[in-house]
């Protein structure tokens, strides 16, 4: 118990103001000559006041920290560390940790009080919805084949892939339980689990202890001093995200059909750099655009505490709009109305939050939820493009009209750059968050106009608002395809498509990629048609030919129109004997199939980053060298990626192999104005292998450190070579030992 002031008679609780607070200080990061008492009590008095410097820990932290008692004020923000002075003259920064730091706000002394109060006021529900409008324009999307497929029995199997798609140590629950420890019993756990999930989506009751959730608040800068200044994330039951998960599985292959394509987020098939994409060329013509009476604008707006504020009465609406089956909408919102929280302030739930609106940051289920709300914006562009109350912009004459484009809780609308246009546009805003409670940032509002814009109508305007060139051979359905294709190859193919007028910068980035998909792809014939047999790859070696025959043909010239088989006799004619026989292996199918461009670097023939890589190595002619460094270096990676540590470890390892944290040498020699030398000794400069292992704040750490490693010596060049080194000198659990203490250094 914590007794902060002597009770007197007549005292409450709610009548004693605190003004300080005594607490214990580490003080980290402390040349080794400022670590006595004289320095600590200097040190203190920039804190509070110095009450104590604990003398009897000076020997056994010696090199580590210094710890010093200290009384500090509430009424003044929390200082997270400063600057000494080193015997030598140079300033040293040192961090401070703080000991059982309690729940209290160092402004007012009652942080817990502050959040608790926020979030119920941010989770309450708005009492004036008007929803007529946005609900009006959107469309009844889900047809009957959907809905079944909603709606049908739901599996033990959909219960334990939604279980084993989940991340095994992120978001442990109010129970304390992850993912892990119901994935590595499932066979013990898996019936009990599994009848308890089935009973809510069976009988649609939700016990709300099991949606109880813990809010973690993730700071979004550096030292914030305001409970905006933190990132909510919810901590749920395994359990309880288990049954979202099935929902959301069930939701997932009909997303394509319900949201409109000016959407990439979180849509499967669609990725987020389509949208990025379609936005750079339609930015790109506006910035080219110089004459004509009428500019065009482009507004970026943001979304505030998305998630937080979708209102669960609009939210049920537009799903039932939309089309969703009644039983379905009833479960979704079964798994957003039992919610409940408490924040965690410094590792303790505190408070009690019942919502009436919001849905959970980090649920399975809520980004599909929220695209669902979106959906009612996307619709009243849509419709006010259609009756050309909106004009938007289109990506060439005769292209694709783009009126907005979505990325999430982000947009990004274009439109004329008219006052009255912009002042439709502001009405549309307005509907929108007088239905759904979801808010503009208008700090965070920015625009861009075409150059021909006259300077008054963009003050005026102003004024008011206070890996993709594969999917432009597959993607064919995509906005993001048809933007291209309207604007750069409108008659013929991407493989076959020329740089163009004025072309932008993404185009010239596609077609520089262009040689790389036709070094790592092959043409799977369908009829024929599209493929020559000299232009095109679609045999696995480079086709040989006799002498004096025509090039010029197309391997549908070879296939007999009757039969739908190879011409044996014209393929004899013009193929020489290792061609021909490879060209007779190919196994025809119907004639009316269409010529496919497939991967041929991978099994599944589909295009991957990673095999992209490689073909570039190839191209480069640095594929060699390179691979057979991989190659010896191949076994110790796979060594460290399957060690039982967790991942965030294993991640820092090869981080620290790879050479790449940011130490200040790095720092320094990517052009960082800052001085290399290692802050805690200043004897060298502080690369990883010395912060990590050679310097003597490392070295103390490691005397301490029982085994082999206390005799481990020093002599490697590199953290990757020492790793090396010790995989063949110590156990498995010693390495993995090693590890767990390399990330901590790193970290303290």
């Amino acid at each position: 118990m914590l007794v902060l002031q002597r009770w007197e008679m007549g005292l409450t609780a709610r009548s004693v103001r605190f003004t300080c607070l005594p607490i214990w200080v580490q003080v980290w990061g402390l040349p080794f000559d400022l670590i006595n008492e004289e320095a600590g009590l200097d040190i203190g008095r920039g804190i509070g006041r110095v009450m104590e410097v604990d003398c009897k820990e000076l020997a056994s932290n010696q090199a580590r920290f210094l710890r010093i008692r200290v009384e500090i004020p509430l009424e003044k923000p929390i200082r997270r560390g400063g600057q000494v002075v080193s015997p030598e003259g140079d300033q040293v920064k040192v961090a401070y940790k703080y000991e059982r730091l309690v729940g209290m706000c160092f402004q007012c002394g009652e942080i817990a009080a502050i959040a608790e109060a926020y979030y119920k006021d941010l989770f309450t529900a708005s009492t004036e919805l008007s929803m007529e409008d946005v609900l009006s324009s959107v469309d009844n999307v889900v047809i009957e084949e959907m809905a079944r497929s909603l709606m049908c029995s739901y599996t033990e199997e959909e219960v334990r892939a939604a279980l084993f798609q989940m991340h095994p140590s992120k978001s442990p629950g109010p129970d304390g339980m992850s993912p892990f420890f119901f994935q590595r019993f499932w066979h013990v756990v898996g019936h009990d689990v599994t009848a308890a999930i089935f009973s809510v989506l069976h009988s649609g009751r939700y016990l709300h202890k099991m949606n109880y959730t813990h809010i973690m608040l993730i700071p979004k800068k550096k030292d914030p001093q305001l409970i905006t200044e933190y990132r909510p994330i919810s901590l749920g039951n395994v359990v309880s995200r288990i049954i979202s998960k099935v929902l959301a599985n069930r939701v997932k292959p009909i997303l394509s059909n319900v949201i409109s394509d000016s959407q990439s987020a979180f849509v499967p098939d669609r990725l987020i750099t389509d949208n990025t994409s379609v936005a750079y060329e339609m930015i790109h013509r506006m910035r080219n655009r110089r004459r004509g009476k009428v500019g065009h604008m482009a507004v970026e707006l943001d979304v505030s505490k998305a998630y937080s504020r979708v209102e669960w009465e609009f939210l049920e609406k537009i799903m039932l709009r939309i089309g969703f089956p009644m039983q379905w909408v009833d479960l979704a919102m079964l798994t957003v109305r039992t919610t409940s929280y408490s924040i965690i302030i410094n590792g303790e739930p505190c408070g009690y939050v019942s919502p009436s609106r919001g849905i959970k940051q980090g649920d399975p289920l809520s980004p599909y939820l929220f695209l669902f709300c979106a959906e009612g914006f996307s619709s009243l562009l849509r419709k006010a493009t259609e009756t050309r109350h909106l004009k938007g912009l289109t990506s060439c004459q005769g292209g694709v009209r783009i009126s907005h484009l979505l990325f999430a809780d982000d947009s990004l609308l274009f439109s004329e750059a008219k006052t009255d246009e912009c002042r439709r546009l502001m009405d549309m805003l307005a509907q929108y968050e007088k239905a759904s409670e979801q808010v503009i940032n208008r700090q965070k509002t920015a625009l861009f106009f075409s150059r021909n814009t006259r300077r008054e109508v963009q003050e005026n305007i102003q004024s008011m608002f206070g890996a993709q060139a594969w999917r432009l051979i597959h993607g064919t359905h995509s906005l993001f395809y048809r933007v291209y294709k309207a604007r750069y190859f409108p008659t013929c193919s991407f493989m076959e498509a020329e740089l163009g007028c004025n072309p932008s910068y993404v185009w010239r980035s596609l077609l520089n990629a262009r040689e790389l998909i036709r070094m790592g792809s092959i043409w799977k014939i369908g009829d024929g048609s599209s493929v020559g047999i000299q232009s095109h790859k679609w045999l696995p070696h480079t086709p040989t030919f006799h002498d004096g025959v025509d090039l010029m043909l197309r391997v549908v010239d070879f296939i007999n129109p009757q039969t739908k088989q190879w011409d044996r006799g014209k393929v004899n004619a013009w193929f020489q004997p290792p061609s021909r026989d490879e060209v007779l292996r190919i196994r025809l199918g119907s004639l009316e199939g269409r010529d496919t461009l497939i991967w041929n670097e991978n099994k599944a023939q589909t295009f991957s980053v990673r095999t992209a890589y490689q073909v570039s190595l190839r191209m480069n002619g640095t594929g060699n060298d390179e691979h057979s460094r991989v190659q010896e270096d191949k076994p110790m990676w796979n060594w460290l990626w399957q060690l039982p540590i967790p991942p965030k470890v294993r991640n820092f390892v090869w981080g620290a192999s790879s050479d790449i944290l940011p130490t200040r040498a790095n720092l320094a020699r990517r052009r960082v104005p800052i001085d290399p030398k290692c802050a805690v000794c200043g004897s060298s400069d502080e690369t990883v292998l010395h912060i990590l292992w050679q310097c003597p704040l490392a070295r103390n750490v490691w005397a301490l450190v029982k085994g082999k490693l206390q005799k481990s010596d020093s002599s490697a060049r590199t953290f990757f070579s020492l790793a090396q080194s010790l995989k063949g000198r110590l156990s498995r659990k010693e390495f993995e030992l090693w590890a767990m203490v390399t990330w901590s250094i790193w970290n303290a």
